[in-house]
C-alpha cells in the first residue's frame, strides 16, 4: 500500500486566515480557482505513515521556538502553486524549520527556499494573474508563529484534509 502525502504548515492566526480565505475565496470564484486554507508551507510531499507523520511532527514542534514572520508584496509565479502569492520576508527561524523538517523526514530532495503564502492557484497567463494581484491589494502583516500543523495533501487540493496541529515552544522557556 503507497503511503499518503502530507504536508506541514504554518497556518496565520484567525484574524489573518479570514481575511486572506475570504480574498482566496474572492479569487476562487472570480477566476475559478481551487480554494484551500491559507499556509505557508514548510515541508510537502512527505510519503510516510500517518504515526511517522504526527511523532516527526511533534519532535519539530518540540524543538522550535515561537517566531514572527512577516507578510510582504505579492507575487506571480511560474507553477500551479506559485500563481499568485504573498512574499514572505526570510528569516533564520523560517529557515532553520525547513531544514529541520526535510532532515527528519529524510526528503531527498530539498526545494529552494522560497517562503510565500499562495492566495491562488492555477495555471493561468501573466496577465490574469497581474489582475488577480491588483485585485487582492495590500497583504503587508507580520503575525506570530505558535503551532505547525500537519495536513494529508493529496495530489488534488479539494482532497486536503487537516490532521491535528502541534505547539511551539514558547520563547524562552
Amino acid at each position: 500500500m503507497q503511503s499518503k502525502l502530507y504536508s506541514i504548515w504554518i497556518i496565520p492566526p484567525l484574524y489573518l486566515r479570514e481575511n486572506l480565505a475570504a480574498t482566496i475565496g474572492s479569487l476562487g470564484e472570480k477566476y475559478s480557482t481551487p480554494i484551500f486554507t491559507p499556509h505557508i508551507t514548510i515541508a510537502s510531499e512527505i510519503s510516510v505513515g500517518i504515526n511517522k507523520a504526527k511523532i516527526e511532527t511533534l519532535n519539530l514542534s518540540n524543538n522550535t521556538e515561537q517566531f514572527t514572520v512577516g507578510l510582504d508584496f505579492l507575487g506571480i509565479g511560474d507553477d500551479y502553486f506559485h500563481c499568485v502569492f504573498v512574499n514572505v520576508k526570510p528569516n533564520t527561524f523560517l529557515a532553520s524549520l525547513v531544514v529541520k523538517s526535510y532532515l527528519l523526514f529524510d526528503q531527498t530532495r530539498q526545494p529552494r527556499f522560497s517562503p510565500h503564502l499562495s492566495i491562488m492557484y492555477g495555471n493561468l497567463n501573466v496577465e490574469t494573474k497581474r489582475k488577480a494581484v491588483l485585485s487582492a491589494g495590500s497583504i503587508q502583516e507580520a503575525f506570530l508563529v505558535t503551532h505547525l500543523y500537519l495536513y494529508e495533501t493529496p495530489r488534488d487540493v479539494g482532497d486536503w484534509k487537516y490532521i491535528e496541529k502541534f505547539p511551539l515552544v514558547e520563547a524562552g522557556k
